[in-house]
């Protein structure tokens, strides 16, 4: 399983225990491009490890549909705020690509973090790490325009930008993709 190996490479202490839990709870999913991981409105009862793929954080409303996030290889992918209180999920995620990842059930998730005293760090540094990326996000919406937006966004997540379609990096950034295909373009041109 992929999910063992990044663990070792975090500095997760791999047990044999540990080693077998994994292997045995994690199950490989593979999803079309447009399938749903959670849908808004239903509590997420599962976390993803994405091995392959791309899959999008969306808010969907009567009119409109919203990139919040789009996770890339080697990340983790639920919908935080149901998965671990158990409500409704705001969001929708969905693959933008065909995609494979090991999946976990909320109970196996459980029985990880609480009988496996060598995940416990890992787990609260990869949820920290998810909150610090929020708040990258929101301050970023919050504090700088369009050409600044885009060139602080670029900069801290290049591979984001290189691999995602514009139409959902303009969306994460609260702006039409016309507008930024506005903005890379005087980059370009000023660039030469």
């Amino acid at each position: 399983m992929v999910l063992v190996e990044f663990l070792k490479k975090a500095g997760v202490t791999m047990t044999e225990e540990l080693q077998a839990f994994l292997l045995r709870s994690l199950k490989l999913v593979k999803y079309e491009k447009g399938d749903f991981f959670c849908e808004q409105g239903h509590v997420c009862q599962q976390l993803g490890f994405l091995v392959e793929g791309q899959a999008a954080l969306r808010y969907l409303t009567d009119d409109n549909e919203f990139t919040r996030w789009v996770g890339l290889q080697f990340t983790f992918v639920t919908a935080f705020d149901s998965f671990i209180n158990e409500v409704p999920n705001q969001y929708s995620i969905s693959f933008l690509s065909d995609s494979t990842m090991e999946v976990f059930s909320k109970t196996e998730f459980d029985r990880l973090s609480n009988d496996f005293p060598e995940m416990r760090k890992f787990i609260y540094k990869a949820l920290a790490h998810e909150v610090v990326k929020y708040q990258h996000l929101t301050d970023l919406l919050i504090t700088t325009k369009g050409k600044e937006r885009y060139l602080k966004f670029q900069e801290r997540y290049p591979q984001m930008v290189n691999e995602v379609p514009q139409k959902y990096i303009a969306s994460i950034l609260g702006m039409n993709p016309r507008h930024l295909s506005r903005i890379r373009r005087q980059l370009v041109k000023g660039s030469k």
